[in-house]
């Protein structure tokens, strides 16, 4: 009501006579005559409420506002300020433009560009994007503050600086690789593009990253972690859907927030995924996981698509689709009420996942399919942490096992 009534009274001025008075050639300043105009229309009191509490009209009334008070962009900035009443402010009406753009810099319109080479030309997953362009986005920031304003005058200097930068700002090496590594994605699409002629970072190495041996639960822990949530409300429920599907599919945690419910083939026991770089994959659902996904599609999942619109598979009690954190929070309360004393995260499920197909025997080519990996070597790694089948290996073939 309060900014009906704003518009209402900002309507009040004579449109007719302010277009008369704001008209004026797009080089010249607005007419003094137009803000004396505005400045001597009459104003009605305001009503009680407007004496207690300031109004902020939002953004897009504030525009229609201005529109019709200036009908020029040039006369806007004349208007800008706060709009009175009898004493109290009645709505706060702020430049856009200039003041709200991005910072003027010359490598900004290229990062724009380098935003849509990445998402639609290489295909990288929408989480990708989103921190190449924050790596991006603080280089420049920090050339910005170097007065260098061109890629072609950035040198391997600044990028060593850039990185010491981060270091020194308490960055994980893994961080600051994964910078090194969108600076060289960047200069590359420069290069390709012929933006620039020389790319000082093509050659650089990143800082060398230790090999962690993922941490796993034991089947037991997985267990009682899918019997945690044993209540019948909608929400307990829920819950264990999405722990036994994380177990018998090993999906991430982004694809597992996003997946659809097409995506999802019970009477031929599979689960078609969208994983990193929009690639698809097929991955089979044990038995359990399907009795109990199919008991959450019939009874639970209509209680929380209220309008009967929703996609996504796993929704929130408000019938909108659950967010990565709440997936993330979900995990951390199982094992809270399991009672598993490590500190367990939704990727490490996925780790169970593929540790225990190792030990039953499973064959590593298969593994990295359903796990999606590009790489053979990035399963191999699971190799590692099987001692089971170490000591099984050395006892058959050692000569002196």
């Amino acid at each position: 009501p309060r900014v009906r009534e704003n518009a209402r009274r900002l309507g009040d001025v004579n449109p007719a006579r302010v277009r008369e008075n704001a008209r004026c050639p797009t080089d010249a300043s607005p007419r003094p005559e137009f803000v004396k105009t505005l400045a001597a229309q009459p104003t009605p009191p305001p009503p009680a409420e407007f004496a207690k509490t300031p109004t902020v009209l939002a953004a897009s009334t504030r525009a229609e506002c201005v529109k019709t008070l200036a009908g020029q962009a040039g006369c806007f900035h004349e208007l800008a300020g706060r709009l009175t009443t009898g004493g109290r402010e009645v709505c706060s009406v702020e430049p856009s433009g200039p003041a709200d753009a991005e910072p003027a810099h010359a490598m900004y319109p290229y990062l724009e560009q380098f935003q849509g080479y990445v998402a639609l030309e290489k295909g990288l997953a929408e989480n990708s994007v989103a921190a190449y362009v924050h790596d991006i986005r603080v280089f420049i920031e920090f050339m910005q503050a170097r007065q260098c304003d061109s890629p072609e005058r950035v040198t391997r200097d600044d990028v060593l600086d850039f990185l010491e930068a981060a270091r020194a700002a308490g960055l994980a090496t893994s961080s600051v690789a994964r910078r090194l590594l969108a600076l060289k994605v960047f200069f590359r699409y420069l290069q390709h593009e012929r933006i620039i002629a020389r790319n000082v970072v093509e050659v650089m190495d990143g800082p060398r990253l230790w090999k962690m041996l993922p941490e796993f639960l034991s089947v037991a822990e997985v267990s009682a972690m899918l019997a945690a949530f044993k209540g019948r409300d909608k929400l307990s429920r829920r819950n264990t859907a999405i722990l036994e599907l994380f177990y018998a599919t090993g999906l991430r945690v982004s694809e597992l927030a996003g997946l659809r419910v097409d995506g999802l083939r019970l009477d031929e026991g599979i689960v078609r995924v969208i994983g990193k770089g929009n690639k698809e994959r097929i991955v089979p659902v044990g038995r359990p996981a399907q009795k109990t996904l199919r008991a959450y599609l019939d009874e639970v999942r209509p209680l929380l698509d209220h309008d009967g619109r929703a996609v996504q598979l796993f929704l929130s009690v408000t019938g909108r689709a659950l967010t990565r954190a709440r997936v993330w929070a979900v995990v951390k309360e199982a094992a809270l009420r399991a009672g598993v004393a490590k500190n367990v995260y939704p990727h490490m499920l996925r780790h169970s996942f593929a540790s225990h197909l190792l030990a039953g025997g499973a064959d590593l080519r298969v593994i990295q399919e359903m796990l999606g990996h590009a790489d053979i070597a990035t399963t191999q790694i699971y190799t590692h942490i099987d001692q089971g089948r170490l000591l099984a290996v050395h006892k058959r073939f050692h000569p002196r096992a």
